[in-house]
This record gives structure tokens, sequence and C-alpha cells, in this order.
């Protein structure tokens, strides 16, 4: 098996977004030193296999690789089924796109292609702009199941919040949420959890924790609580992720109706934010429920 990297030099306008690596499959010595050069022109990450045994190995191994770039003229196998082997083999959670790489092009090949979730099928020769052309369209792929992932998740903050609250009342839960706190016992509550999140950052990088949702909601529920009113830079600044990140998931729980922003009347080059009612109401259940949970001998 041949394998090689280069340092990532490709242009990628989200910073939050990890470029993929991309892994080339291909069975022909001279066929392969081409894609090899061309990836590595334009900057990407590359492994390199030339059967399937060891692209099965590899994309176990290597959790970056996103990208397969599979040889029709694969032999005995050929690159279309060399595809689905390995779409069948990849992490739930993990998306992967394919491209194929053939010599000529039909009609019937390319819808073959398609019904086996190629982005694209690149003819040689090839050029380095053809080749750049399929990578980017592979990599916008990735980003919209990405952004799918992100707004499943956002919508289904409240339905999540309403079931732990659930399951908590159950008889065998045995907390109760009759009788509402004061907001001062609410936000001790929060300030709590505030901490504690805030103690992980001593023991683990706060790079495993990039999803800001979350921080965002507790840092937006205790300027209610305290009375405050926030811009929506300082809430992206507490989140403690890069700028883009956290403003990207504002906008999407905005969407969602999560959130609500207007523009501040003293100052029109900001933004202000807060919780609207329904997730205030969602946010303060379960402060509720910690806070009694809490208190339990």
């Amino acid at each position: 098996m041949n394998e090689s990297s280069v340092i990532s030099l490709a242009a990628i306008d989200r910073p939050d977004f990890i470029q993929p690596a991309v892994m080339v499959i291909e069975h022909d010595p001279a066929a392969l030193s081409d894609c090899q050069h061309v990836l590595g022109t334009l900057g990407y990450e590359y492994h390199s296999a030339t059967n399937l045994g060891d692209a099965i190995d590899l994309l176990h191994r290597v959790s970056s690789i996103q990208i397969i770039l599979a040889s029709e003229q694969m032999p005995h196998i050929g690159g279309l089924r060399v595809i689905e082997e390995l779409l069948l083999r990849a992490d739930n959670g993990r998306p992967v796109v394919p491209i194929i790489v053939t010599d000529t092009l039909t009609a019937d090949f390319a819808l073959e292609a398609l019904r086996s979730k190629a982005v694209d099928v690149v003819v040689r020769p090839f050029n380095v702009d053809t080749f750049a052309t399929a990578l980017r369209r592979a990599i916008g792929r990735l980003r919209e199941h990405l952004d799918l992932q992100r707004r499943e998740s956002l919508s289904g903050i409240g339905l999540q919040l309403t079931r732990l609250i659930a399951s908590m009342n159950e008889p065998g839960g045995e907390v109760s949420t009759s009788g509402e706190l004061s907001d001062q016992e609410l936000n001790a509550t929060l300030q709590t959890i505030l901490s504690g999140r805030s103690l992980r950052m001593r023991y683990f990088s706060n790079r495993l924790f990039a999803d800001p949702v979350w921080d965002i909601l507790l840092d937006l529920m205790r300027a209610r609580l305290e009375h405050q009113t926030l811009s929506v830079s300082s809430v992206c600044i507490a989140a403690s992720v890069p700028m883009t990140t956290a403003l990207r998931a504002v906008k999407q729980m905005t969407d969602e109706g999560l959130l609500r922003r207007w523009p501040d009347p003293k100052d029109k080059r900001r933004d202000l934010i807060d919780l609207t009612d329904t997730t205030a109401s969602y946010m303060r259940e379960y402060l509720s429920v910690v806070t009694r949970m809490m208190a339990r001998p």
C-alpha cells in the first residue's frame, strides 16, 4: 500500500469545517502517481490503496477520510462495486462522498455512478481544474450533510428537554416541579452548572466540546435570570469556539425559533439577542428539576 499526506492548503471558507482527507483507490502505479500529484498540488491530505482490502483497512484506521476517489478500472470488482462496499462499512455518523475516475464515460455508466451515490465522474486524461471542481463538489456535499445534522440537533433540543423533565417526574424519578422556584434559586443552580463546564477545561481540551449550542442557551438563561440583555458578539465570545462557529449556531438557533435577535436601538452596529419565551420556559423547568435533584438527601 502506498500512503502519503501533505499539509492542507486548500481554502475552506468555514474555519470550523475540517478539510476531509481523500482516499485514492487505484491499482495502476502511473495512474496512482498522477492522482497523488494533483491532490498534492491542490493541498489535500491523501491516502492510497491498491485493492479493496487495503481500502477497507484505511477507512477504519483514518477517521479523516471522507472523500473516496476510486478508479473504475480496478481489476475483478470495478470502482463502483468498491464504492458500494466502502459505503456499507463506513461509520453511521461519518459521511463519505465518492468520486469515480474512468477512461471513458457513457450515459449508462453516468447513471450507474449516480445510483452508487458518486458525486462526480472524472474522465482521464484530467487536469487540475477538473479535479479541483470534483473535490469542491464533494466538500459541498459533506457540508450539506453537516448542516443537516446541526439543524436536526437544534430542532430536537426542546423535545429532549421535555423528555428529560418528563422522565424525572415519573414515579421512579420522585422529582416534583410543583412550586415555582425564584430566579435566585435557579441562578444558583445555573452557576453551578457553568462552573462545572468551566472546570472540565482543566482536564480536557476545549476542542472536544466544539458544539456551542448548549453553552449559548446557558449563557442567555443566566442573562435572563440576572435581568441582563446581551449582544450577539458577547454571546459568541462566551461560547469559547471560533466566532464563525458561534455565529452560525446563533443563526440556526434563531431560524429554529430558539432565539430572537433584534437591532440595538442605542447602537445600530450590533444586534441584541435573547431566548424566546418558549425556550426560556424549557430552560426554567430544566433548572427547576436540577435544583430539586441537587436538594434531595
